[in-house]
């Protein structure tokens, strides 16, 4: 059947014989909220010719443009629908489908995105490709499309690790209750595979492991309970880096590039994302305090209004955050982050109060 005539399908109700999903929508807040899938033949994941997984596998959308966007997804084995659904995503908010497929192989991801108002946007294809820690996927939906394999290791994951040692790291038991806990992230922003070797040296967790990752591709480690900093250490290509990994950070970043390494921020940084909800202009003043330094910028937007600014968070925190309009309150953050991804969406909501998200990754 012909694709785009199948994503139109999806619109007007579903299609039958798909792999049941159940629906995770997500504020940016954090807030959730489950809804049922498609109406399936059978329960459970869908499971193809391929080998039995341990665990099934599923998919991530997310919004990271400014507007609320129309997003179809529908995933293929083959000739064979595997899975398709259709839903309105506000700006910053996801949608899990936790566990789409239990068999391993290329399944073909296709995905439609229309902004609101719109009547055309993004259309893109990936080869998804599952097999023991190979992978959940998340896909990112703004102005283009951006597919990230995801990676979970604990710290063994063939066929990504290729060998290592590990002390203090939990099971994969222990933390498949638990959804928020601190990880180490590895990002492959490379267009090729890479090899990274990992170092964790900290008061109750020591790691030496060598992990093979994929093209753009994103590995997430659970640690645990940590108490105490840690270094970290990596190296891949011939290219190395280190860093201090302190007690309050939930999540520590290593970045990994043609040519270059970055523990921690690096050069990374999220992009700001300035957004007028009210029906009437405002002056907004965004302001940071950090080590006894304040910096202050100033942007004026009309009703309706969006404008994205790359350079707004070149600092990666810890400091103190301050948002105003001469309209509402002001509001104050302690923001301490260091994310590969982003945006962070700044907003004054009708009166002229602002708030501020992170849409994590």
């Amino acid at each position: 059947m012909n694709r785009r005539r199948l994503l139109a399908l999806a619109v007007l109700g579903g299609l039958a014989g798909c792999g049941a999903a159940s629906r995770e929508s997500r504020s940016p807040a954090g807030g959730r909220q489950t809804e049922g899938g498609q109406s399936p033949k059978t329960a459970g994941p869908y499971r193809g010719g391929g080998e039995p997984l341990r665990r099934a596998h599923g998919v991530v959308l997310r919004n990271v443009g400014p507007d609320e966007r129309y997003v179809t997804v529908a995933v293929d084995d083959g000739d064979s629908p595997v899975f398709v659904d259709s839903l309105a995503l506000d700006r910053g908010e996801s949608a899990e489908y936790p566990s789409l497929v239990g068999t391993a192989g290329e399944y073909r991801v296709v995905v439609e995105s229309v902004r609101s108002g719109r009547h055309e946007g993004p259309r893109e294809e990936y080869a998804w490709r599952v097999g023991g820690a190979l992978s959940d996927l998340e896909i990112a939906v703004g102005a283009g499309v951006r597919f990230v394999p995801v990676v979970r290791c604990q710290p063994d994951c063939p066929p990504v690790s290729r060998g290592g040692r590990a002390v203090g790291f939990p099971t994969e038991a222990e933390t498949a209750s638990v959804r928020y806990q601190p990880t180490l992230r590895v990002e492959n922003r490379d267009s090729v595979p890479r090899s990274v070797r990992l170092r964790v040296d900290g008061p109750e967790h020591r790691l030496r492991y060598r992990y093979d990752l994929p093209a753009g591709a994103r590995l997430v480690l659970p640690v645990g309970e940590r108490r105490g900093a840690a270094t970290v250490a990596a190296e891949s290509g011939g290219d190395r880096a280190r860093g201090r990994w302190c007690e309050v950070d939930t999540e520590l970043f290593v970045t990994v590039r043609r040519g270059r390494i970055d523990v921690g921020c690096g050069g990374d940084h999220a992009v700001g994302v300035l957004v007028n909800d009210d029906d009437r202009p405002h002056a907004l003043a965004v302001r940071f305090e950090t080590g006894g330094a304040t910096a202050v910028r100033r942007y004026r937007l009309g009703p309706g209004e969006s404008r994205r600014d790359p350079t707004l968070f070149r600092r990666s925190g810890p400091y103190t955050l301050s948002l105003g309009t001469a309209a509402g309150p002001e509001t104050v953050y302690r923001w301490m982050t260091c994310p590969p991804v982003g945006p962070v969406w700044i907003v004054i909501a009708p009166g002229g109060r602002v708030t501020a998200d992170l849409a994590v990754p």
